[in-house]
């Protein structure tokens, strides 16, 4: 059986989920290969001494940080295209990406599988302070899927899988929920102890 050029290296986590969904709207081939971050292979600490995930290998190229590999496929593999064209737009998306991964991952990523009340409200609160970018368009920012939604829908999904609906109370995100959720890249990301959670089961 013939090996792909191209590997991704996963954790079971947001930032791995958001670059399989990259992966997934390019139509890009790749070995995705699953690894325990509490003790990953010998080979693959000599690819990344950091043992950072997600981790693309592309022939002699070794890329890490979700940002850096999300990034690299889009101008690799140009359509369809993730990002927006112009500049200004290409900057305000990258501001929100920022402001998903650097701020609200870690929240929800310490709380782990425990609902910690303040935590949840904390992000609920935060997403809901940009649901009106969704008032004129489609997805966040644009009416074409880009990073950002790769970015924001492990997210709500991890909070989903809380049972956490926050978008039974706002029209415009219970929306754009179902429109992400039902994605083929979105359910692709999924790791196969979100799909045998059921909650997939919820939005369908």
């Amino acid at each position: 059986m013939k090996k792909n050029a191209m590997t991704l290296f996963i954790a079971e986590d947001l930032n791995s989920q958001r670059v399989r969904m990259a992966l997934a709207e390019k139509s890009i081939t790749a070995d995705v290969v699953p690894v325990d971050p509490s003790a990953p292979p010998e080979f693959l600490m000599e690819l990344s001494p950091e043992g950072t995930l997600p981790l693309l290998v592309d022939r002699e190229l070794v890329l890490d940080f979700a940002s850096v590999i999300s990034e690299y496929l889009d101008e690799r593999f140009p359509h369809p295209p993730l990002l927006p064209v112009y500049p200004v737009a290409r900057a305000r998306s990258r501001m929100l990406i920022g402001q998903i991964v650097d701020e609200w991952y870690p929240m929800i990523e310490k709380m782990g599988n425990t609902v910690d009340d303040k935590i949840i409200t904390a992000v609920t609160n935060a997403i809901y302070s940009i649901v009106p970018l969704l008032e004129d368009s489609t997805y966040f920012l644009s009416n074409e899927f880009s990073l950002v939604d790769c970015a924001m829908a492990p997210l709500l999904w991890r909070l989903k899988s809380h049972n956490v609906s926050i978008e039974e109370h706002s029209p415009l995100l219970k929306r754009y929920c179902q429109n992400i959720f039902s994605r083929d890249s979105f359910q692709v990301s999924l790791s196969e102890h979100d799909i045998h959670a059921g909650v997939l089961d919820e939005i369908e």
